[in-house]
Order: C-alpha cells, then sequence, then structure tokens
C-alpha cells in the first residue's frame, strides 16, 4: 500500500530496523538488532542498502520502435526495479549511503547513535532515526529523549533534512515544536548540503548538533513551563474543543457524521488526560503538560485504521513527517498560550 512502510526485499517485514535494548517503537515493525551499527550494518537491516539509479524514459512507436522522450528520466531501485519516481534531467540523485554514511564518525565519539531507520512508500521516501545522549527533565521522573530525524527522497519532490523529534520516555510520545522563524534554515529542519568532502560534512554535522541543543533546551523550558500549569475543567475541554472543532454546520448527515467523529476525538483526549500512560505521575497529573501529552499519545498510538499494521506504518508516518506532526506542533503552541 502506498502508505506503508516499504518491504525488505531479503527478510520479508518491513524495512525498518530499532534498536533491540530500546523496545520495538510502532508495534514492532522491523528488523530488532543490536547496538553500536555502523551505518554499512544499519542500512542493511533497514533495507537501505540499494541505489536510486537515473535511467532514461523511453516510448514506443507504433511500429515497435523506442524512442527517447526529451529530458525526462524515471528513478529506479537498483534492487528491485522499482519506480521511484519522474524527475527532469537536471535532477542529481543522492544515495542513501551518502545521506547518512558519514555520521559514522560521530557514533564513534558517542555524540550520537543510530537508533532507528527505514523506508516508506517503496523507497521513495527514507529515513533515519539517531539518539543524542543527553535527556531533557522535564519534572520528577518525567524525562524526554532527544532524537535527530533526518529524510530524503528519491522521487524528485522531496529534499534532504533533519527535523529534531523530544521523545517521552515512559510512553514513547513523539513530541514535536515548530521551529524558531528567526533562522530561515530552521522553519522546516535543518538541510544538509551533500557536497565536499568528508571533513566538511562532519563539521557541518557538528553545527547541526549545536542547532538542535539550542533546540531541545528550548522545548525542555516549554515542557516545564506546562508542567508547572495546572489546569481547570473548563481550559482542558477548551483545549481539546480548538484542537478538534467541529463543523459549522450541522443540519446534514455528513456534517452530523464529522460532528461525531469530532466528539470522538474529544473524549478520548479527555480519557487520556486522566489515565494515559505516564499522565498520572507525580507534577504531571491535572496540567498543561498533561494535557498536549493525551494529543500526542492519541496521534502515535490510538487513533483508528483498518489493519493493524497499516496502522502502524500510517501512525509512524503521520506522527513524524505529516498532519500527526503538525498537529502535535499546534497542540504545544496553543497549550503555551493557554497557560
Amino acid at each position: 500500500m502506498a502508505h506503508e512502510l516499504a518491504t525488505n526485499s531479503r527478510t520479508g517485514r518491513a524495512a525498518m530496523f530499532y534498536v533491540r535494548k530500546d523496545g520495538a517503537p510502532w508495534h514492532t515493525l522491523g528488523e530488532p538488532v543490536e547496538d553500536a551499527l555502523t551505518w554499512a550494518d544499519a542500512s542493511v537491516a533497514a533495507g537501505q542498502d540499494w541505489d536510486a539509479v537515473k535511467t532514461p524514459l523511453q516510448y514506443a512507436m507504433p511500429d515497435g520502435t523506442l524512442r527517447l522522450v526529451a529530458r525526462q528520466y524515471a528513478m529506479i531501485r537498483s534492487d528491485t526495479s522499482g519506480l521511484l519516481g519522474m524527475v527532469s534531467d537536471r535532477y542529481q540523485p543522492v544515495q542513501n549511503r551518502e545521506m547518512y554514511g558519514f555520521l559514522d564518525r560521530l557514533v564513534d565519539g558517542g555524540e550520537l547513535r543510530y537508533h532507528t531507520a527505514g523506508c516508506l512508500k517503496g523507497g521513495r521516501v527514507v529515513w533515519m532515526l539517531a539518539k543524542l545522549p543527553e535527556q531533557i527533565k522535564v519534572v520528577g521522573d518525567d524525562v524526554v529523549d532527544q532524537y535527530l530525524l533526518m529524510t530524503g527522497g528519491h522521487d524528485g519532490k522531496m529534499g534532504i533534512r533533519t527535523l529534531f523529534t523530544p521523545t517521552r520516555v515512559v510512553c514513547w510520545n513523539t513530541l514535536s515544536m515548530a521551529l524558531s522563524a528567526a533562522d530561515s534554515r530552521r522553519k522546516s529542519g535543518w538541510t544538509f548540503n551533500h557536497t565536499g568532502d568528508m571533513e566538511s560534512k562532519l563539521a557541518e554535522a557538528r553545527s547541526m548538533l549545536g542547532l538542535a541543543r539550542d533546540h531541545f533546551a528550548e522545548f525542555g523550558a516549554k515542557a516545564r513551563e506546562l508542567a508547572a500549569k495546572d489546569w481547570t475543567e473548563l481550559k482542558i475541554t477548551t483545549y481539546f474543543e480548538r484542537l478538534y472543532p467541529g463543523p459549522k454546520q450541522a443540519d446534514t448527515e455528513a456534517a452530523a457524521e464529522k460532528a461525531a467523529e469530532v466528539q470522538a476525538h474529544r473524549d478520548r483526549l479527555r480519557e487520556l488526560f486522566d489515565v494515559g500512560v505516564g499522565l498520572a505521575m507525580p507534577g504531571v497529573r491535572g496540567t498543561a503538560w498533561a494535557a498536549y501529552n493525551a494529543v500526542a499519545e492519541h496521534l502515535d498510538h490510538d487513533r483508528p485504521h483498518r489493519a493493524r499494521n497499516r496502522r502502524s506504518a500510517t501512525q509512524f508516518e503521520s506522527s513524524m513527517f505529516g498532519p500527526g506532526r503538525t498537529l502535535k506542533n499546534k497542540a504545544l503552541d496553543l497549550a503555551l498560550a493557554m497557560s
């Protein structure tokens, strides 16, 4: 299916690995591996050990002869010959090993470690989650790990960038904070320059780590601010209603169905506010931080989909790249504004 994790052609499992000792995120999809991998090892487990090949397009004439399509190429996977996308003659592919492999030196030095990686949409999108050694202490025993989500595409539509992804340890909620617009590179994340020698790439990666630490420090301050705010029942209700607004008109069958769907989301969020994983912890219960994490848990773990593996893969894609991440940004901004 178009929105699922791709399949590893060797193992038949989802094209994804995760570090065994940290547990299996996203409902055990993928291949468990041991710690301290090089990218060469990790790419095999993640199903990323292939090249994106730029191939001329041809078309058949009525008499059977083949002609080239001017200035148009197909991007093909070298291992399966699967089609990744259509690109122009100006498009220059960047291979998976070029996106991440140069980070091995940072892994060897303990500055980060490969944690999870995989392929989406048949390999059109590849991603890697790297973990920094530091943690954010929010309140009491509630801590947040720091991850870098690095993504790239082979379909000519998606650039290569890094998103900063805090993850709450107690529940594996992936949290999110929109980057400051003060630096144009921070509006959507960090974009790597994949030209140049190894030393220049490492210098840029270390600059990215410095920016990441600043970002996580800012996120930690905002998380502690939310944890210090006890919310009334009225504020809790208003918060969830603003995140899931109802239809403006409810005089049609479709509008009535939409209103019922919205109310189901609100009811579930209110339930999670009281019983969500880790939301009864001292210092967390009843706070704006609990309300925000109720939203994150709902988006990451229990939004309904038709089939288990499809649900897991679709939720992962939404939470890390798509509408789920956007809504978590909105939820954090709104919680701060209401506190």
